[in-house]
């Protein structure tokens, strides 16, 4: 028996009116899934990844000038004969760059700290397979605090990097994690705030125009 056999074995059985109440309802309960999931990635764009967005892309932009002014202590070694040799930095300059580059350092700790507070805000907006690497990136946070800042493992730094490993500014995997899925849920948005019958959401979950 084919679909319209179907739908007119149902409709002689419980009525044509019936059947029209059943679709109706199916159609509301799909538009009101999709208006759940719009408000959903609202909220996790606007509160969460969003602003980790934003904070993260700062973050990097922090990292390469401090990594620059590390390069400006040490001899530029050029690898083309013609090009000029840049002298290190030595004495006074030097200092100078050393306070400008822990500045940065401390911007990106600062920065960080703002995401922690946004991480820990907004947890119920996490998606689940995230949560392992955002919770590594607070425990970079939490060590930072604690074994750097408050120098509890001041003497045995080496020994206690053996056994918890290294800590990260900017933990691998996390700001390319948070750039993905910045983009993908502003993609997923899109499509969904999209009319049905715009004529090129064709091949997007729209419905063909007539």
């Amino acid at each position: 028996m084919g679909p319209e056999e179907i739908i007119h074995y149902v409709m002689s059985m419980l009525g044509g009116g019936l059947v029209v109440f059943v679709l109706n309802w199916v159609k509301e309960a799909r538009s009101a899934t999709r208006q759940r999931e719009v408000a959903y990635l609202q909220d996790q764009l606007r509160f969460l990844y969003g602003p980790l967005h934003c904070l993260t892309a700062q973050n990097m932009d922090t990292l390469k000038r401090a990594e620059k002014l590390q390069d400006a202590l040490n001899p530029n070694i050029k690898t083309e004969p013609h090009e000029q040799q840049i002298p290190p930095a030595i004495g006074a300059e030097a200092d100078k760059i050393i306070g400008l580059s822990n500045a940065y350092s401390a911007k990106l700790k600062e920065n960080n700290a703002r995401i922690s507070q946004l991480l820990e805000d907004n947890w119920s907006l996490i998606d689940v397979e995230d949560i392992d690497l955002f919770l590594a990136f607070l425990a970079d946070c939490a060590r930072m605090q604690i074994e750097v800042d408050e120098k509890h493992a001041e003497g045995v730094a080496f020994r206690v990097k053996q056994h918890l490993g290294d800590i990260y500014y900017v933990r691998p995997g996390f700001v390319e994690r948070v750039t993905a899925q910045w983009h993908a849920k502003r993609e997923r948005l899109g499509k969904l705030l999209m009319p049905r019958w715009w004529p090129w959401s064709r091949g997007r979950g729209g419905r063909k125009a007539a």
